[in-house]
């Protein structure tokens, strides 16, 4: 009776190892297209780089992952040689990436909603991990996030601004994930209050401001802004966050330059 029993553990334990490689390799087997350098990056943060069959020149290099093009010109044709199961897109970037011309192909889209805010990084970080089967990972991770959020929020309010591009000027208004940033970070965003995420705005407009710090994520930008004889009429700090983080919509660049801003204000 006895070996019996044993057999039949070992039967279980063989069919439960053996779905569970169906399982692996059947995830293994998808193919999938990011045409958002964030949504990449949060595929790889969620250890999920190996679904990704194509991505876009301006990703984060992923082995095995083919280019189908640019971040505004992606190409239709090597999409769909590629037969992807699902090509993932963010709503920022749909607007310029031929969302009509793929619903038409009949290949399988989905447009995360926007990233105004930490909540709504969070929701399509957690909506991304149970298309890539990871909710475990995306819920362990999360909670450090989380953590970290609180440990780096602050009511501060010191004066700010964003500056985004310089030709034309385009600041991060408070409709900005960029803009949440900031907020969070302990400062008073000058243009918090216009009503779209990257405003076009006046040398003039900024110099009216006078804002207490300038963040400008651009070497050449900020070179150029250092030397602009207008802006010397400023007080303001002229300070440079590099681009490594804070164009990107994830929950560990929000986290990443949420450190270097408070880098900035705890220094005064």
């Amino acid at each position: 009776m006895k070996k019996i029993f044993n057999i039949l553990v070992l039967i279980i334990i063989i069919l439960l190892c053996a779905s569970c490689t169906r399982q692996k390799q059947d995830s293994k087997g998808d193919k999938i297209v990011s045409l958002s350098p964030s949504i990449t990056r949060q595929i790889m943060d969620l250890s999920c780089e190996d679904h990704l069959s194509g991505i876009t020149s301006f990703c984060p290099p992923v082995k095995n992952a083919d280019i189908i093009g640019t971040l505004v010109n992606p190409s239709i044709e090597k999409i769909l040689l590629l037969k992807p199961k699902i090509v993932l897109m963010s709503s920022e970037d749909g607007a310029v990436q031929k969302t009509e011309a793929l619903k038409k192909s009949g290949v399988k889209i989905h447009i995360f909603s926007k990233n105004e805010n930490f909540k709504d990084i969070c929701n399509n970080y957690i909506e991304l991990a149970k298309i890539m089967r990871a909710e475990n990972t995306a819920k362990d991770k999360l909670k450090q996030y989380e953590s970290d959020f609180e440990l780096f929020k602050s009511n501060g309010n010191e004066s700010a601004v964003f500056i985004v591009s310089i030709d034309p000027l385009v600041v991060a208004s408070g409709k900005s994930y960029i803009g949440d940033i900031l907020r969070n970070s302990g400062y008073k965003n000058e243009f918090e209050n216009l009503n779209i995420p990257y405003p076009t705005i006046s040398i003039e407009s900024l110099l009216s401001k006078n804002p207490k710090f300038i963040f400008v994520m651009d070497k050449p930008i900020f070179n150029y802004m250092k030397s602009h004889s207008a802006l010397h009429k400023l007080s303001a700090k002229m300070c440079f966050t590099g681009s490594a983080n804070p164009p990107y919509y994830t929950l560990f660049d929000y986290i990443e330059t949420m450190k270097i801003l408070t880098d900035f204000r705890m220094s005064e």
